[in-house]
């Protein structure tokens, strides 16, 4: 996917039209003061609180336009169930995620446990030397164009 299919993707998503064209300043904040910014920063919050059905509907849309399987859960017991199903209903042997807080809740592993479903979640450690980070960068990613499935948080 080139990089102006994913940002028009993800503004359609977010619920704009256009990819929003802003000025380096404004994008970082690079001009504003700590008070400032810590202002921005409540008034995006509370915008995206305000919006959050609206948001999530929008996701929601466009995620299964790609093609993706979206089910939204009112627990995390439910998520993690739900995942164990798709993944037995497709026979899946090999499952990759993300590390990433919302998956860190499902306790996804004990959930698999006992499934046969090889579990491993996609982690670098980030104190390891650039060699060992780019080689374990590089496996990860042969395994996740053969994963047969393949989990990444939303939050």
């Amino acid at each position: 996917m080139k990089s102006e299919d994913f940002l028009a993707n993800l503004s359609r998503s977010l619920g704009r039209e256009a990819v929003p064209t802003v000025t380096p300043d404004a994008a970082t904040h690079l001009s504003l003061n700590a008070a400032m910014a810590q202002e921005r920063a409540l008034q995006v919050a509370e915008d995206m609180s305000e919006r959050a059905d609206e948001l999530m509907a929008n996701l929601e849309r466009t995620a299964v336009e790609a093609a993706w399987r979206v089910f939204r859960t009112k627990s995390l017991k439910d998520a993690a169930n739900y995942i164990r199903e798709v993944a037995r209903d497709i026979e899946a042997r090999t499952m990759l995620r993300t590390q990433h807080a919302a998956l860190d809740a499902l306790n996804i592993e004990e959930t698999m446990r006992g499934t046969g479903i090889s579990l491993e979640v996609m982690a670098v450690d980030q104190e390891a030397p650039v060699d060992t980070k780019e080689a374990k960068r590089g496996e990860l990613r042969r395994k996740a164009i053969v994963a047969d499935v393949g989990i990444t948080g939303v939050d």
